[in-house]
């Protein structure tokens, strides 16, 4: 879909405009705070930006910012930013709590001893979870965190820069 407004030629901008249509991009696009953001805001600890989000919102910078699309291959996302699914964690707390009752029901054993037990299994499959989710990549930024100056150097160059790169043109 090609839109009738004119190309912005982002290259050409000072640091400070390119940072702020950066800035109010992800502002729009993650209702994320804008007045927070720095070059040193991370997507992923700072403003949450996780899973499909991250790509949908690289999807969208690139079309904005007419970015190589295909650059931004290099960037393993599961690592960077985890994947979905940290919605099946309230499980455990709802088989707790069905094992609760049944057993207050169903077996003349106290109270406690329910209560006990339950806290147990539910201790158990928290854990199983987590180390599931930690497996595949949920705990993310394994790599090098990814900044919203990461995003004002892409636009600049106009595809993904690598950090060495990033660091050779800031090199004296």
């Amino acid at each position: 879909m090609e839109s009738d407004s004119p190309r912005v030629d982002f290259r050409s901008m000072s640091e400070q405009e390119l940072f702020a249509q950066i800035r109010d991009f992800i502002h729009e696009f993650a209702a994320r705070p804008s007045d927070e953001m720095s070059s040193q805001t991370r997507l992923l600890k700072d403003l949450g930006i996780a899973g499909d989000d991250a790509g949908k919102l690289f999807e969208a910078f690139a079309e904005k910012f007419a970015a190589d699309i295909e650059s931004f291959a290099s960037i393993d996302f599961r690592a960077q930013f985890g994947d979905e699914g940290a919605g099946c964690l309230p499980i455990p707390f709802f088989c707790a709590a069905i094992l609760s009752v049944g057993l207050q029901d169903g077996l003349a054993i106290p109270k406690i001893w329910s209560l006990v037990l339950s806290l147990i299994v539910m201790a158990v499959a928290v854990a199983a979870i987590l180390r599931l989710m930690r497996e595949r990549g949920y705990f993310a930024e394994k790599q090098a965190p990814i900044f919203v100056g990461d995003l004002v150097n892409a636009a600049r160059a106009g595809r993904w820069v690598s950090k060495e790169e990033a660091d050779r043109w800031m090199a004296p």
